[in-house]
Order: C-alpha cells, then sequence, then structure tokens
C-alpha cells in the first residue's frame, strides 16, 4: 500500500480521482476527492459533505488496486 502524502507536499492531480484522505479534525479517513476550483476535500456520496466539504485534510493517499481473482 502507499504511504500517506502530505498536502503541504502536494495534493491529487486529477479531480476526478477518488483517493482515501485524513481528516484532523475528525481523527479519521474518508473516501473521497480534492476539488480543485474549491480548494475543498469532498465526499460525493454522502450530500452534506459533498455541498461542505472538509477543510482540515493533513494527508492522502491513492486507493490501493482492486482484488484480481
Amino acid at each position: 500500500m502507499s504511504e500517506w502524502i502530505s498536502v503541504e507536499d502536494r495534493l491529487p492531480g486529477e479531480t476526478r480521482a477518488e483517493v482515501l484522505f485524513f481528516v484532523s479534525e475528525l481523527n479519521q479517513a474518508e473516501i473521497g476527492k480534492f476539488n480543485e476550483s474549491t480548494g475543498k476535500w469532498i465526499v460525493p456520496y454522502r450530500e452534506s459533505y459533498y455541498q461542505n466539504g472538509f477543510n482540515y485534510v493533513t494527508h492522502w493517499m491513492p486507493l490501493p488496486e482492486p482484488p484480481k481473482d
């Protein structure tokens, strides 16, 4: 599995790619996307967070490849 990447070092390049990101204010990881136009981290399947987004994200990493049969 990939290592965590600090948001201070770089952000995900593809706005449509879902990643795993760590929300420090909640002390938990979420799967979602970084919206470059708003600068917010969003979880598309959660309507309330999709509109508001997360502000306190410290790290992210690409999602692993799905299992192969």
